[in-house]
């Protein structure tokens, strides 16, 4: 099976650098648009049976933007959703640090650490990875499909399949970002590419590396 693994389009939001998590559900900006149209093409030649997205509108935007050539109906899976940072929505990471400094220091370095209004790390991991398996377990071996999901879910995840730290900045997980993974049954993943953005050459760089907006 192959699954692509894909961040959706940028927001104004993204933009602006305000976090957006499950509360601001913010719509793709008309650059956002493009990415996802640019990302529609790296499918062009591959027989895809199914496309998956969170319910969050920048996710399904992306998610619909891309299904559109293979005439399938998007299905939404709420736990595909991004982190649930509701303290936070709706603010910059500067003003978060002002405002929650202590919290967000807490929240930042310790993934287990619970408070109230944001879900923590280690949570957010449990329910990305159940997620991700629950899709797959789905469909037959020979299938290729498509996850369009969020910055901060897919860390949590790849986090978990590379045995690294949910914390770790070793890679950047771009808007419209694609992974390619290939899985077997019972339990084996392998990463064939990660982040991939060479359908973007040429176009623009948008990310600024804050994935839980």
């Amino acid at each position: 099976m192959h699954i692509y693994l894909i961040r959706h389009g940028v927001t104004q939001a993204n933009i602006d650098g305000i976090w957006q998590g499950r509360t601001i559900d913010a719509p793709l900006s008309s650059k956002g648009i493009e990415q996802a149209r640019l990302a529609a093409q790296r499918f062009r030649n591959i027989d895809i049976k199914a496309v998956y997205s969170s319910t969050l509108i920048r996710a399904k935007t992306t998610a619909a933007i891309i299904s559109q050539q293979f005439g399938l109906e998007v299905k939404e899976v709420k736990e595909l959703e991004e982190c649930a940072i509701d303290l936070w929505s709706g603010l910059t990471i500067e003003q978060v640090k002002e405002q929650f400094g202590e919290e967000f220091e807490m929240w930042s370095k310790d993934p287990i650490v619970s408070i109230e209004g944001v879900e923590s790390k280690a949570d957010l991991q449990i329910r990305a990875v159940k997620a991700v398996k629950e899709i797959i377990h789905k469909h037959d071996e020979s299938d290729n499909i498509i996850i369009v999901t969020h910055g901060l879910f897919l860390r949590a995840f790849f986090s978990w399949l590379m045995q690294i730290s949910i914390n770790s900045r070793v890679y950047g997980l771009e808007n419209t970002g694609i992974s390619h993974l290939t899985f077997e049954k019972p339990d084996h993943f392998r990463i064939l590419s990660l982040n991939e953005t060479w359908h973007l050459d040429g176009f623009f760089s948008l990310n600024k590396d804050e994935e839980s907006f």
